[in-house]
């Protein structure tokens, strides 16, 4: 395209903008622009593990069972959230997968970026929105929650929305405005509890314009109120009040007093430290340079939290030196109603009287707690910290522009010489920590790291893990093989659920192997290729099993690498000795073989050879994509194995030991060797004659209450009860 015709394209764009936008158009571009660079830069590093397996799961289940969904995942207290944030990722869990949910999470805080800038450029001034936006769009703590799949990752644009609809009953006296401010209210405190204190912000809007509000004000409110609380309600009624006696039972423990909250808060608006990466990583010589940006904004917080607490008491101050002169101060005050003259006006006031209740009120619940904060528990108020450093910095930018003017300087060139002195100190700081949060993503996405950078980098990326389940399949396919993965308790759930929800992979039995390692059964009618995680016991013993032989090795980002395994059937551990059972014990799954193994540095371990497979009901309510599970396959269970010592009279020695092997589905193509770590008391015993072993299974099921005809999903997932698999076995051993 001729350089003739750009200009033409570009003054049609201009042109097409009205003409009170164009003002606007450059510095909201620039910021949306930057923000949404590093919210989509390199996506699929994005963190995928339990909870956003589990998000995804429900919609998954729900959609299967043409079910609604009443309740969200577990919280980290246990009980169930509510389901705002499943019914805006369920369409994900169906069409775009975990990438689409990623995307979408990353879009709605781009968006939160532009309702940033309109917030303050309508309530504040264009040059506070412009700082505002872009600082908020370059923060390194803004960007990293804005990349995973995580309910309250999507606050910041509900948050701005009912901040804006607050501002438009408060300042500028709209009607109609209750019910809007009420239902994202409640979708705000639906995504994270956090949000609950803001209804004080709907108080103080009433107390404004109660004479205003209508009865269909009213109606409205109560309908947002039902849509909104309906189904938990609904929910507690058929769980008897499960989940509201697990919150009384949190409310109730010991409260304690401390000042994590300004801690998590300066954290979040600096750049990431340099040890967040490791001390080998590529990022920690550029951390160190920005030790003294972070200094500065820290500073910046504090003076615009100072700035606000001065609008606010502006009006007292105003009537202080309106008194007579007492004590012969006339100097100071003329000082301070030079400064108090632009800031007394009412609108102004309470823009920063919801500035300053949007802060206050979530921090005040933060200060006494129970239960520790967590920095997340910040995101719903760090929108509001940069409206307030934006307008501090607008406001300190007149200031300077005064005091250019009384140095001599022409008025034109005084107004102007300070605001793009701000500008030109904005891009640079922008600039900065733009590069310091690429810095962070591009180390991220070349694994040269040993660090646990949370919560931009937690577990292995979800890029790593689809390509080591391709690598997987590829292999499997290649032998006519079936598939495992020896997954461990942090990774269980993402990677059964990105196998079971791939309509190309071949079914996984994917388990928690710590404990335990799934073999092919003797009978099976094809190997079995096991990826296994370097933590996992799977990792550990099957180098020393007699039929298994190594694949490779899949690279990840950021950690040791997975191991794929190919298992021929029938094989066992190297050394193992056979178990005489009974015919009767044949029919379940009985103890066949044992060996005693050591597992690197963990130690002696008694491993038992299990074969023969439990008889499994079809469950109705088995829970689909939960835990791994593969919807075909046989359902999951917690399986625990009960080992006692005995002397030559049968008496036990020790206590029992126990080994529990978590979410597994056993079918009948598997056996399964379980590893018990023997402590030093029974390793160094010589009086052991027997051992006797017990299993145990408590499947997993999922509730699904039904309302007449309409199914309901919910999030309670249980395991249990448990139930004896055979008969108690006892075998004699050498000792250890």
């Amino acid at each position: 395209m001729r350089a003739a015709d750009t200009r033409e394209v570009t003054m049609r764009v201009l042109r097409a903008i009205p003409a009170s936008w164009r003002p606007h158009a450059l510095p909201l571009g620039a910021a949306v622009l930057v923000g949404a660079l590093l919210r989509l830069l390199w996506l699929g590093d994005t963190s995928f593990l339990g909870d956003q397996a589990q998000l995804l799961a429900l919609g998954r289940s729900a959609a299967d069972h043409h079910a609604f969904i009443v309740t969200g995942i577990p919280s980290s207290i246990g009980a169930l959230n509510m389901p705002i944030s499943d019914w805006l990722y369920a369409p994900f869990a169906v069409v775009g997968g975990p990438l689409g949910a990623t995307l979408f999470t990353a879009l709605a805080n781009i968006a939160a970026v532009a309702l940033l800038y309109l917030l303050a450029a309508r309530y504040l001034s264009r040059l506070a929105a412009f700082a505002a936006a872009l600082l908020y769009a370059t923060a390194s703590g803004p960007v990293h929650y804005a990349r995973f799949i995580w309910q309250q990752n999507l606050l910041a644009p509900i948050i701005l929305l009912f901040i804006w609809v607050i501002a438009l009953a408060v300042v500028e006296r709209r009607r109609g405005w209750l019910g809007w401010a009420v239902l994202l209210w409640g979708v705000a405190t639906g995504l994270h509890p956090t949000a609950a204190p803001l209804l004080g912000l709907i108080a103080m809007a009433l107390a404004f314009t109660w004479r205003d509000v209508r009865r269909r004000d009213l109606g409205w409110t109560a309908a947002a109120l039902v849509a909104l609380f309906g189904p938990t309600l609904m929910w507690e009624l058929v769980s008897h009040g499960a989940d509201l006696k697990l919150a009384s039972r949190f409310t109730q423990g010991h409260a304690s007093f401390d000042t994590w909250a300004f801690t998590y808060l300066v954290r979040l608006v600096q750049p990431a430290p340099p040890e967040w990466l490791g001390a080998g990583s590529s990022y920690r010589a550029l951390g160190v340079a920005l030790i003294p940006l972070g200094w500065l904004i820290a500073a910046l917080l504090v003076a615009a939290e100072g700035w606000l607490v001065w609008r606010l008491l502006t009006p007292w101050l105003a009537r202080g030196l309106a008194a007579p002169d007492t004590r012969g101060a006339a100097r100071l005050r003329a000082m301070l109603r030079a400064g108090l003259r632009a800031g007394l006006a009412e609108r102004q006031r309470r823009v920063a009287l919801i500035l300053a209740l949007w802060q206050a009120l979530p921090l005040a619940f933060m200060l006494r707690h129970s239960r520790p904060v967590e920095p997340h528990y910040l995101l719903v108020l760090l929108p509001g910290v940069y409206l307030c450093i934006g307008g501090f910095l607008a406001w300190a930018a007149v200031q300077l522009g005064r005091a250019v003017v009384r140095q001599s300087l022409p008025v034109t060139q005084g107004r102007l010489l300070a605001p793009a002195a701000l500008i030109v100190a904005l891009i640079g700081i922008g600039g900065a920590q733009t590069f310091g949060v690429a810095s962070e993503l591009a180390t991220i996405h070349s694994g040269v790291f040993d660090g646990l950078a949370l919560p931009l980098h937690y577990g292995v990326p979800l890029s790593s893990q689809l390509d080591a389940l391709d690598a997987t399949q590829a292999a499997a396919r290649r032998l006519h093989a079936a598939v495992a993965i020896a997954s461990t308790a942090v990774q269980q759930e993402s990677l059964g659920y990105l196998n079971a929800t791939d309509s190309a992979a071949l079914p996984a039995t994917d388990y928690i192997s710590a404990g335990c390692v799934a073999l092919p059964a003797a009978n099976a009618m094809a190997p079995l290729v096991t990826l296994a995680l370097p933590s996992s016991d799977a990792a550990a013993l099957l180098p020393d099993v007699v039929g298994a032989h190594t694949l490779g090795a899949v690279a990840v980002q950021g950690a040791a690498p997975y191991r794929l395994y190919a298992i021929t059937p029938g094989a066992t551990i190297h050394g193992a000795l056979p178990i005489n059972v009974t015919a009767v014990q044949i029919s379940a799954p009985h103890p066949a073989a044992y060996a005693y193994t050591t597992l690197g540095q963990s130690g002696l371990a008694l491993a038992i050879h299990w074969r023969g497979a439990p008889a499994l009901p079809d469950a109705a309510n088995r829970a689909r994509y939960w835990d791994g599970a593969d919807p075909l396959g046989a359902p999951i269970a917690n399986y625990t194995f009960t080992v006692q010592a005995l002397d030559a009279h049968g008496d036990p020695l020790g206590a029992p030991l126990t080994t529990t092997c978590g979410r597994l589905g056993w079918s009948r193509a598997l056996s399964l060797v379980t590893l018990t770590m023997l402590p030093a008391s029974l390793r160094e015993n010589r009086s052991i004659a027997d051992w006797r072993v017990t299993a145990t299974m408590a499947l997993a099921t999922a509730t699904r209450p039904t309302l007449g005809p309409l199914p309901l999903e919910s999030g309670a997932i249980s395991f249990g009860p448990p139930t004896p698999l055979g008969q108690a076995t006892t075998f004699a051993a050498n000792t250890p």
